[in-house]
């Protein structure tokens, strides 16, 4: 418990609001780390009535917590902090802090699921272990791992949840140089496993880990029906969908004739089957998308600006430097400054042909029928992006800042960063020129 840090949240839903706000801390400040909430105008602890679980960043420093109900009426059972300033639960793990440098040594990780399992496999000697929040294993989890290690090993309970898990991992394979393992429990949880079998037994378990994929292979054929041809056939192209997603053309060779082995079917009619699922690239395409929705609410809005200038009078938040495209920031700044003039003698005014060439192609953007309101949405949008840039940005740098070298630097910039989120939230509820 000591080790853990473990602690306990009274049944009062103000005993920490109380506290805090004795310590000097403001509302708004507790609100954005997430330690209460405001329901129905009545700020209350997010957490009470729980055995309480500190989360640490591999510094050491808490960034949130988990909450485990002490009474069968307490729902959920188990509670983490929402997204925060401060804590990410797809970049976070519960235990890192202790057991990185059993990691290092050992070069390698184990993944559990809970914060009860984590707590047993140290106290039974595999303090190389670590667990996820709550969450699937995420890229930023597989990045951030690979710091540390070559291999890790997914410790799962035996039941289909484990395969599901193991199959959502499979994408990861060719992220890093981190070689994703699994193991399998004969019973239980590793918490019950080792209090029934001992570390000893749990050791053989681990050393008999296998790699990801080969794993996910074996499960879904020596799950399926094969009775039928088309069973088998529904099979096969489960395992062919999961080889699809690793995108390296010389492990998909090598699992192909694994499975073609399993299966026993000649490696020339898996290989044409297999040539018809290959997958795009889904984290370039997810990129793409991603610049095409900032870009594509930029150019909508400069379009609509363009036609209906006056719409800028009083329907207005974004600035020019909440653009992220440069070209579109100074068309903007055009715009403005060329207030009520007609869209044709700004064109003949102005000096930058590339300006000029892109507000000729806006007269032919598509607007959507009720123009003022899409300017006031897109408005909102993009000072939303912007507004995650910052927030992105400003996370980057209190990650790379010491609270202990630096502590003023980094309550500045802490401080700063919760005035982002606040903003942010606070943009969900206006209605601009309202």
């Amino acid at each position: 418990a000591t080790t853990f840090k473990l602690g306990y949240a009274p049944l009062s839903n103000r005993s920490l609001i109380i506290e805090l706000l004795k310590k000097g801390y403001k509302q708004a400040e507790i609100n954005a780390l997430d330690l209460a909430h405001n329901i129905r105008g009545e700020n209350r602890d997010r957490f009470f009535g729980r055995l309480m679980f500190p989360i640490e960043d591999a510094r050491g420093n808490i960034v949130g917590f988990g909450g485990r109900a002490l009474s069968k009426e307490g729902k959920p059972k188990y509670l983490n902090s929402s997204q925060t300033p401060l804590f990410n639960k797809s970049r976070q793990f519960y235990g890192l802090n202790l057991a990185k440098t059993d990691i290092v040594n050992d070069d390698q990780a184990i993944l559990v699921e809970g914060y009860t399992d984590v707590i047993s496999m140290h106290k039974g000697g595999f303090k190389n272990t670590v667990a996820t929040l709550g969450t699937a294993l995420t890229p930023d989890h597989v990045q951030i791992l690979a710091r540390f290690c070559s291999s890790a090993v997914m410790l799962y309970d035996s039941d289909a949840a484990g395969l599901k898990a193991a199959e959502r991992s499979v994408e990861f394979i060719n992220l890093t140089n981190l070689e994703l393992l699994v193991a399998v429990l004969p019973e239980g949880d590793p918490d019950d496993y080792i209090l029934s079998k001992g570390s000893k037994k749990l050791k053989e378990v681990l050393v008999n880990a296998v790699p990801v994929m080969d794993f996910c292979i074996s499960q879904i054929i020596e799950n399926a029906d094969l009775s039928t041809s088309k069973k088998r056939l529904l099979a096969i192209n489960k395992a062919l969908n999961l080889i699809a997603s690793l995108r390296n053309a010389i492990l998909e060779q090598e699992y192909l004739q694994k499975l073609a082995k399993l299966v026993n079917v000649p490696i020339q009619g898996l290989t044409v089957e297999y040539n018809k699922k290959k997958k795009p690239d889904k984290e370039n395409t997810a990129v793409k998308q991603s610049l095409t929705a900032v870009e594509k609410a930029e150019n909508l809005l400069l379009a609509i600006l363009a036609e209906k200038p006056d719409l800028a009078k009083n329907n207005r938040i974004v600035e020019p430097e909440d653009f992220f495209d440069e070209q579109n920031r100074e068309l903007f700044k055009l715009l403005l400054a060329n207030e009520g003039k007609d869209i044709s003698k700004i064109v003949d005014e102005t000096e930058n042909a590339l300006l000029v060439k892109r507000l000729s192609a806006l007269c032919f953007e598509t607007k959507p029928k009720n123009v003022k309101e899409a300017y006031i949405d897109l408005n909102k949008r993009i000072k939303g992006f912007a507004l995650k840039r910052e927030i992105n940005k400003m996370k980057n740098v209190l990650e790379k800042t010491n609270p202990v070298d630096n502590q003023r630097q980094y309550d500045k910039l802490f401080k700063q960063l919760i005035a982002l989120e606040a903003k942010r939230r606070d943009l969900e509820k206006i209605s601009v020129g309202a």
